[in-house]
Protein backbone atom coordinates (compact mmCIF):
# COMPACT_ATOMS: atom_id res chain seq x y z
CA UNK A 1 0.00 0.00 0.00
CA UNK A 2 1.38 3.38 -0.98
CA UNK A 3 1.30 6.19 1.48
CA UNK A 4 0.19 9.55 0.09
CA UNK A 5 2.07 12.56 1.26
CA UNK A 6 0.11 15.70 2.05
CA UNK A 7 0.35 18.41 -0.55
CA UNK A 8 2.39 21.40 0.45
CA UNK A 9 0.31 24.46 1.28
CA UNK A 10 0.01 26.91 -1.57
CA UNK A 11 1.90 30.06 -0.83
CA UNK A 12 1.61 33.46 -2.36
CA UNK A 13 4.82 34.09 -4.26
CA UNK A 14 5.76 37.58 -5.32
CA UNK A 15 8.20 37.83 -8.18
CA UNK A 16 10.32 40.95 -8.58
CA UNK A 17 11.59 41.47 -12.11
CA UNK A 18 14.38 44.01 -12.40
CA UNK A 19 14.54 45.34 -15.95
CA UNK A 20 18.08 46.45 -16.81
CA UNK A 21 18.34 49.97 -18.20
CA UNK A 22 21.66 51.05 -19.73
CA UNK A 23 20.41 54.20 -21.44
CA UNK A 24 17.38 56.47 -20.90
CA UNK A 25 15.52 55.18 -23.99
CA UNK A 26 15.41 51.69 -22.48
CA UNK A 27 13.01 52.90 -19.78
CA UNK A 28 10.20 53.62 -22.23
CA UNK A 29 11.03 50.56 -24.30
CA UNK A 30 10.76 48.24 -21.27
CA UNK A 31 7.52 49.87 -20.19
CA UNK A 32 5.98 49.52 -23.64
CA UNK A 33 7.18 45.91 -24.08
CA UNK A 34 5.81 44.77 -20.72
CA UNK A 35 2.50 46.58 -21.17
CA UNK A 36 2.16 45.09 -24.66
CA UNK A 37 3.09 41.59 -23.40
CA UNK A 38 0.39 41.65 -20.73
CA UNK A 39 -2.14 43.17 -23.14
CA UNK A 40 -1.46 40.44 -25.75
CA UNK A 41 -1.89 37.77 -23.06
CA UNK A 42 -5.08 39.41 -21.75
CA UNK A 43 -3.47 39.93 -18.33
CA UNK A 44 -4.14 43.16 -16.43
CA UNK A 45 -1.20 45.35 -15.46
CA UNK A 46 -1.11 48.49 -13.33
CA UNK A 47 1.50 51.13 -14.11
CA UNK A 48 2.22 52.98 -10.87
CA UNK A 49 3.79 56.41 -11.40
CA UNK A 50 5.24 58.93 -8.94
CA UNK A 51 2.94 61.79 -10.01
CA UNK A 52 0.00 62.90 -12.10
CA UNK A 53 2.42 64.52 -14.54
CA UNK A 54 4.22 61.21 -15.13
CA UNK A 55 0.86 59.42 -15.48
CA UNK A 56 -0.11 61.89 -18.22
CA UNK A 57 3.24 61.37 -19.96
CA UNK A 58 2.85 57.56 -19.90
CA UNK A 59 -0.71 57.97 -21.15
CA UNK A 60 0.50 59.91 -24.20
CA UNK A 61 3.39 57.50 -24.76
CA UNK A 62 1.12 54.44 -24.87
CA UNK A 63 -1.10 56.12 -27.47
CA UNK A 64 1.81 57.01 -29.73
CA UNK A 65 4.86 54.80 -29.04
CA UNK A 66 4.39 52.77 -32.23
CA UNK A 67 3.46 54.85 -35.30
CA UNK A 68 0.68 52.51 -36.49
CA UNK A 69 -0.32 50.93 -33.22
CA UNK A 70 -1.47 51.99 -29.75
CA UNK A 71 -2.11 50.19 -26.49
CA UNK A 72 -5.60 50.74 -25.06
CA UNK A 73 -5.35 51.89 -21.47
CA UNK A 74 -6.89 54.19 -18.91
CA UNK A 75 -5.67 56.56 -16.24
CA UNK A 76 -7.33 55.47 -13.01
CA UNK A 77 -9.02 58.02 -10.82
CA UNK A 78 -9.76 56.18 -7.58
CA UNK A 79 -12.26 55.19 -6.39
CA UNK A 80 -13.46 54.60 -9.98
CA UNK A 81 -12.71 51.12 -11.28
CA UNK A 82 -11.62 50.31 -14.81
CA UNK A 83 -12.02 47.30 -17.07
CA UNK A 84 -9.00 48.18 -19.22
CA UNK A 85 -6.16 45.67 -19.09
CA UNK A 86 -3.58 48.45 -18.85
CA UNK A 87 -4.22 50.96 -16.09
CA UNK A 88 -2.11 53.94 -15.05
CA UNK A 89 -2.22 55.66 -11.67
CA UNK A 90 -0.14 57.60 -9.20
CA UNK A 91 -2.32 56.46 -6.30
CA UNK A 92 -1.54 53.36 -4.26
CA UNK A 93 -5.16 52.92 -3.15
CA UNK A 94 -5.91 50.32 -5.85
CA UNK A 95 -2.83 48.12 -5.41
CA UNK A 96 -4.74 45.39 -3.58
CA UNK A 97 -6.83 44.79 -6.70
CA UNK A 98 -3.84 44.07 -8.94
CA UNK A 99 -1.50 41.13 -9.35
CA UNK A 100 0.95 42.78 -11.75
CA UNK A 101 2.42 46.23 -11.15
CA UNK A 102 5.04 48.12 -13.12
CA UNK A 103 6.40 50.36 -10.40
CA UNK A 104 7.89 53.59 -11.75
CA UNK A 105 8.09 55.15 -8.30
CA UNK A 106 11.38 55.10 -6.40
CA UNK A 107 9.70 53.28 -3.51
CA UNK A 108 9.47 49.51 -3.09
CA UNK A 109 6.04 47.93 -2.85
CA UNK A 110 5.17 45.65 -0.01
CA UNK A 111 4.33 42.24 -1.50
CA UNK A 112 1.33 42.09 0.84
CA UNK A 113 -0.07 45.28 -0.69
CA UNK A 114 -0.87 43.39 -3.90
CA UNK A 115 -3.84 41.13 -4.49
CA UNK A 116 -3.98 38.16 -2.15
CA UNK A 117 -6.54 36.40 -4.37
CA UNK A 118 -3.86 35.04 -6.68
CA UNK A 119 -0.88 32.84 -5.94
CA UNK A 120 1.49 34.64 -8.28
CA UNK A 121 2.16 38.36 -8.21
CA UNK A 122 4.64 40.31 -10.31
CA UNK A 123 6.36 43.61 -9.58
CA UNK A 124 8.45 45.20 -12.32
CA UNK A 125 11.12 47.75 -11.40
CA UNK A 126 13.67 49.44 -13.61
CA UNK A 127 17.24 48.44 -12.78
CA UNK A 128 18.84 51.78 -13.67
CA UNK A 129 22.47 51.19 -14.59
CA UNK A 130 22.88 54.62 -16.25
CA UNK A 131 24.23 56.34 -13.12
CA UNK A 132 25.95 55.35 -9.88
CA UNK A 133 22.92 56.67 -7.98
CA UNK A 134 20.65 54.43 -10.08
CA UNK A 135 22.85 51.40 -9.40
CA UNK A 136 22.79 52.08 -5.64
CA UNK A 137 19.01 52.44 -5.71
CA UNK A 138 18.65 49.13 -7.59
CA UNK A 139 20.87 47.39 -5.04
CA UNK A 140 18.73 48.81 -2.24
CA UNK A 141 15.53 47.56 -3.92
CA UNK A 142 17.10 44.15 -4.36
CA UNK A 143 17.90 43.88 -0.64
CA UNK A 144 14.45 45.07 0.43
CA UNK A 145 12.62 42.58 -1.79
CA UNK A 146 15.03 39.79 -0.84
CA UNK A 147 14.18 40.45 2.83
CA UNK A 148 10.50 39.99 1.90
CA UNK A 149 11.36 36.55 0.44
CA UNK A 150 10.50 37.58 -3.10
CA UNK A 151 11.73 35.64 -6.07
CA UNK A 152 14.05 38.03 -7.95
CA UNK A 153 14.82 37.92 -11.67
CA UNK A 154 16.70 40.27 -13.94
CA UNK A 155 16.08 40.91 -17.61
Amino acid sequence: MTKTLPRPAKTHQTKLILLTVTNPKHKLLWLYRKANFHFQHREPILILTPSEKVSDYIDQMLWSFQPNQFLPHEILSPPHASTELIQITHSTTTLAEHTTVFNLTPHPLSPTSLSQKHLHRIIYHLDDQTTSQGRLHSQSLYRIYKNHSCSILTQ
